[in-house]
């Protein structure tokens, strides 16, 4: 028992990918849970979770490690936040990641959200969803020399 304990406490710092899950699942229809997680060194409990979202699991590419990370708690927000920083960009406007805070925050109150805090943690979760990054914005400065087109 001490070394299955071991195993098993290796398991949640491991990641699967959705088709080794797929894998788990069908061995454990055919045999049980407990074999199949004796087959594949994962937890029953794993393979009971796996089982609840086979359908979802069949959905998604074979490489994904599937169900890994948190989804985001306030996705009306995100989507009016992330249309603020398209919109700032588009018209030529640097966004820090302070400004995307307060904007956050006082959108937040707006829509009555009360415990949502703009962490810096959540800021860099937010631009990582949706593929943002802080950048500086480039401008040429230099004027090219008249005499450019003679030679």
């Amino acid at each position: 028992t001490c070394l299955t304990h071991i195993l098993f406490s290796i398991d949640s710092r491991r990641k699967f990918t959705a088709m080794f899950k797929l894998r788990v699942i069908a061995y454990a229809e055919q045999t049980n849970n407990c074999a199949a997680a004796r087959e594949f060194k994962v937890s029953e409990k794993s393979v009971r979770d796996w089982k609840k979202l086979s359908a979802q699991l069949k959905l998604l590419p074979k490489n994904k490690c599937a169900n890994r990370g948190k989804c985001n708690k306030w996705p009306q927000l995100e989507v009016e936040v992330a249309k603020y920083v398209s919109e700032n960009r588009q018209n030529g406007y640097g966004v820090s990641r302070g400004s995307i805070r307060i904007f956050a925050l006082k959108l937040a109150r707006k829509l009555g959200i009360t415990d949502f805090k703009a962490s810096h943690g959540w800021c860099t979760g937010f631009m990582k969803r949706n593929d943002f990054v802080l950048r500086r914005r480039r401008k040429i400065s230099q004027l090219l020399p008249q005499e450019l087109d003679d030679k």
